[in-house]
């Protein structure tokens, strides 16, 4: 039993250290990814969504009535509401972290844009009719796939049918321009470290989407051909693997997002997608993304804070409540739609770090390591109150030190560089960046090493109970003459 235990010991030594070695590696240039693409009426296909969903988090959706053309429509109709009126009050802006430039219409599902439906109405009334026609597409959708991850589990804790029905679910259409727009689109384009929205995952049950649209930007025509510019990291072989799938215009892609996993059970495990957008280099035409953002309804449960979707939602808000207070219905929808932590952008999420200790009236149990946690969490109620039960004391600040995970602003880490570190809950990680050239170099040599060490390990444990045998089998006779017992 011993020498069993070592070999499973130095074994998982071995796990470990081999999983260390193959680390991620991201070509320059992304290996292509072809979506599963399943059919939602029929129920041959649906063991295959399941599966496909638990591997990868993401599939497609073929053969959904009208869909192709009630898209076209409704993001044509955003394009010319765009071009046509820049200066539009319900259009929102921002510059990407490589310069692109991002304009969004953001709506709920029901058609309100906050304070902006008649203003929409007025200068932009194709758009109001073509959102209706594509969200009553994305709706029965999205019904037809909750019937069907329900029906392929037994009595699941949480309604997933529920949380479709009554969620305040958001679509947004986004149009991104490249600020060096000065020759045609090139067919294909080479790739590029720098994203233009770093890797992030969704705060939503899901998200609902398809392939970019690209329109000229002198004369509006559409561009065909184009790079989707989407950019995945899955797990392909164990190893986390940049990828660029395949988009396919007559297809509603699905993927997971964190409220699947963190707020119900509906009784399977699907990972969320950990996703980017890099902006095609040269790109002189307008990028258009129409997406709908399937959120929970507001009783909904955090289930590692019991905190509800509401609260979470009101937290989200104070975050961005810099802005000014006309923009309030704007931020709501902003900051619902890239929720707060691991689901907000590294390039939306830069805090400044406040440096937190312990001060002279705290009690000597207090670590600065509590201080840095609960005062950097200003918008959790509870962080706050404890920030001041502990007695903690700001002795300085680092401007942009910081990203917001889960409303904590983690320090940055010295290991890899911001804009490859990722939020996983209230930690921020780096992925491991071997190439295989370097697997090959020291990944075996390091195996065998610890392959050898098992063997040395087994042979030291057999000669130790060798030795400790043959002691016992002297040992009994001289306890037993003196009334003792003895327990092998």
């Amino acid at each position: 039993m011993v020498l069993c235990r070592a070999l499973c010991a130095a074994a998982a030594v071995v796990t470990t250290i081999s999983a260390t070695a193959t680390g991620s590696y991201a070509p320059p240039d992304h290996a292509n990814f072809t979506i599963p693409s399943y059919d939602l009426s029929s129920p041959h296909d649906h063991a295959g969504l399941v599966q496909s969903l638990q591997t990868h988090g993401i599939v497609a959706l073929r053969s959904v009535p009208a869909f192709a053309e009630s898209r076209a429509a409704y993001v044509q109709a955003a394009y010319t509401c765009m071009r046509d009126h820049p200066t539009l009050e319900a259009l929102l802006h921002k510059q990407l972290q490589d310069g692109t430039e991002r304009t969004t219409i953001s709506t709920h599902a029901d058609g309100s844009v906050g304070g902006y439906s008649a203003v929409l109405d007025v200068h932009c009334p194709q758009l109001s009719l073509t959102h209706k026609s594509y969200g009553d597409v994305l709706h029965s959708a999205s019904l037809q796939l909750a019937r069907v991850l329900s029906e392929t589990v037994e009595s699941p804790p949480s309604s997933l049918l529920d949380a479709v029905v009554r969620g305040a679910h958001l679509d947004h259409v986004h149009r991104y321009t490249s600020p060096s727009s000065k020759s045609s689109f090139p067919a294909t384009a080479a790739a590029s470290s720098v994203m233009s929205l770093d890797f992030h995952t969704d705060n939503g049950l899901f998200l609902l989407t398809s392939a970019p649209f690209y329109f000229d930007a002198t004369d509006g025509h559409a561009v065909a051909d184009a790079p989707s510019g989407l950019v995945l990291q899955l797990s392909l072989d164990g190893v986390p693997t940049q990828v660029r799938p395949r988009l396919v215009h007559d297809e509603l892609v699905v993927m997971v997002g964190e409220g699947y996993t963190r707020w119900g059970s509906y009784g399977h495990s699907f990972p969320a997608v950990l996703h980017a957008m890099q902006m095609p280099l040269a790109a002189t035409a307008v990028r258009m993304f129409a997406g709908r953002m399937l959120l929970l309804p507001k009783d909904a449960t955090l289930a590692h804070t019991n905190l509800t979707f509401q609260a979470y939602a009101e937290a989200s808000t104070r975050f961005a409540l810099n802005e000014p207070a006309t923009e309030h219905d704007r931020t709501i929808l902003a900051t619902l739609g890239c929720p707060v932590g691991r689901s907000l952008l590294a390039s939306d999420l830069s805090c400044a770090l406040g440096i937190w200790t312990p001060s002279n009236q705290s009690d000597p149990s207090t670590t600065k390591a509590q201080c840095m946690a609960h005062c950097n969490a200003p918008n959790m109620k509870k962080d706050v109150e404890m920030c001041q039960s502990l007695k903690c004391i700001r002795t300085s600040e680092i401007p942009d030190g910081g990203t917001e995970c889960w409303m904590l602003c983690v320090q940055h880490l010295d290991q890899c560089a911001v804009a490859d570190q990722v939020c996983v809950d209230q930690t921020l990680v780096c992925p491991a960046a071997t190439s295989p050239h370097q697997q090959q170099s020291w990944g075996w040599p390091v195996i065998a090493a610890a392959a050898a060490a098992v063997v040395v390990l087994a042979l030291v444990v057999w000669s130790l109970r060798k030795r400790r045998h043959a002691t016992e089998e002297k040992v009994p006779l001289l306890l037993a003459s003196q009334g003792m017992n003895v327990t092998h």
